[in-house]
């Protein structure tokens, strides 16, 4: 009897790691579309359906990557978000230039 049961937990163990590895979820909950949005700004998106983040795939010089890397745990933040806070400092910047691009690229 005891034998069954260990075969029985081994094969429930099986089943799991095979719908894990077929990329089978648990059910995750939906955002709703403000939701998504407020944890799009927050990048709190891990557990909501609905709920990403575009990603780019970047290269860059090892120079580049050791000051990202530098520059980042100075100010206590994943790499992402220095290259984003350096991003929105470029755009404040530029922002009349930004505004005529956005113009033109309206009215066209």
């Amino acid at each position: 009897m005891a034998r069954k049961k260990e075969e029985l937990q081994a094969n429930a163990r099986l089943m799991g790691n095979l719908n894990t590895l077929q990329g089978k979820k648990k059910d995750i909950p939906t955002a709703s579309k403000e939701e998504a949005a407020e944890r799009k700004q927050e990048r709190r998106t891990q557990g909501k359906k609905g709920a990403k983040l575009t990603r780019i795939a970047a290269s860059f010089t090892p120079e580049a990557l050791d000051y990202i890397k530098t520059m980042s745990r100075i100010r206590g933040e994943s790499m992402s978000e220095f290259i984003e806070h350096v991003l929105m400092q470029h755009k404040k910047d530029n922002e009349e230039f930004y505004n005529q691009v956005l113009e033109i690229r309206k009215n066209t």
